[in-house]
């Protein structure tokens, strides 16, 4: 494992989560000392919530612990598989939280009222919003394009990973990405 110097290009995920597999609890310290705070800005940035993000944060630390051993340096970069367990846990907790918002019962109906002067079930019935029409947004997307913005976002893979997946030149990607985004931000104003 490299030593860290500020640059995560200079840091070894991959031997880091090979060591965590191990059990190897200064290379699991090492790890959340250099990604706790990227892994903290892309949880933050989709639940929106600074309080859940740091919780969630903590929790996706003992989830890489936990499930290291998965991670396959054949398939995936370190770092990117670090990501992507951050985003997967983030987006869960958003459905999660979304799940009762969808079956309202009619008994919960008459408690809404009291509900609604909580600002934390105003924050996730404004992050619910923003979901559903980001969703509808990514629906009006052509299905390469949304592909390729999942695997960017979703999965954390750089342009040059998506084109090669995808068997597309790496300029047409770059392209997608740039024009997708723009219409995403079009469409969500």
């Amino acid at each position: 494992m490299n030593s860290h110097n500020d640059s995560s290009s200079v840091f070894d995920y991959s031997a880091c989560l090979c060591a965590c597999a191990r059990g190897e609890r200064y290379a699991f310290h090492t790890l959340y000392q250099v990604e706790a705070p990227k892994i903290r800005g892309i949880i933050l940035r989709i639940v929106g919530n600074p309080d859940l993000a740091s919780d969630l944060t903590q929790d996706v630390f003992l989830k890489i612990w936990d499930k290291a051993h998965t991670f396959d340096a054949q398939r995936s970069r370190g770092r990117a598989w670090i990501h992507s367990v951050a985003r997967h846990h983030a987006l869960d907790e958003i459905r999660r939280r979304a799940q009762p918002l969808n079956q309202t019962s009619s008994e919960q109906v008459e408690e809404l009222p009291s509900l609604v002067n909580d600002e934390r079930i105003l924050a996730n019935l404004e992050l619910n919003e923003a979901t559903v029409n980001l969703s509808e947004c990514l629906k009006r997307l052509e299905t390469d394009r949304r592909t390729a913005i999942y695997m960017a976002f979703v999965e954390g893979h750089t342009h040059e990973e998506i084109s090669k997946r995808m068997g597309t030149p790496l300029g047409t990607v770059k392209s997608w990405a740039r024009r997708s985004l723009k219409f995403l931000r079009d469409c969500l104003k």
